[in-house]
């Protein structure tokens, strides 16, 4: 149950307080649960800030804070969810100023500018993770999608096929 994963991610924070992984498992906990349980948001913010105390060198710590600050804003109202974008951005580029080739915080800023409606900035943010991870069909499939959406369809069309040269089985680009 959610009580049970919560109360041993606890217990693993009390048991050694110095390890940030226990403060990650925590806060993963609680981010995994923001859609359904109220003030979850709050408490995975403090676990991972209680993380990056401990490993303040870690870019996948404030790239998970900022995937938290996505989930909590996609909760709210499209008119609130501002400040919440801001938040996952200054995490985000926090982690990309520790490690800037870390693909997973360039993921998720790809999803906030698309999910903002800022086309073109999740295009060149997805073309810098595709210069990182070049064989990604994931990544061929979100820029072929992003084109799409922009109607640019030769170019959407060109990124698809090359997902599906590279995975033929790979049932979205189809």
């Amino acid at each position: 149950s959610v009580g049970e994963a919560i109360a041993h991610a606890q217990r693993s924070t009390q048991v050694n307080p110095d390890n940030s992984l226990n403060w990650i498992g925590l806060a993963r906990v609680y981010e995994n649960v923001i859609p359904f349980v109220s003030g979850s948001a709050e408490l995975a913010f403090a676990a991972y800030a209680e993380a990056a105390a401990r490993e303040p060198n870690n870019p996948a710590i404030p790239a998970n804070l900022g995937r938290a600050h996505v989930i909590y804003a996609n909760q709210l109202s499209k008119e609130t969810r501002g400040p919440e974008y801001e938040a996952a951005l200054m995490n985000l580029e926090q982690s990309l100023a520790l490690k800037s080739d870390y693909a997973p915080a360039h993921f998720i800023l790809v999803q906030i500018f698309d999910e903002q409606g800022k086309n073109n900035e999740a295009v060149a943010r997805a073309e810098r993770l595709r210069s990182l991870a070049p064989n990604d069909v994931g990544i061929l499939f979100q820029l072929g999608l992003l084109h799409y959406q922009a109607n640019r369809f030769t170019k959407a069309r060109e990124m698809f096929e090359l997902a599906v040269r590279q995975s033929p089985d790979y049932a979205n680009a189809l």
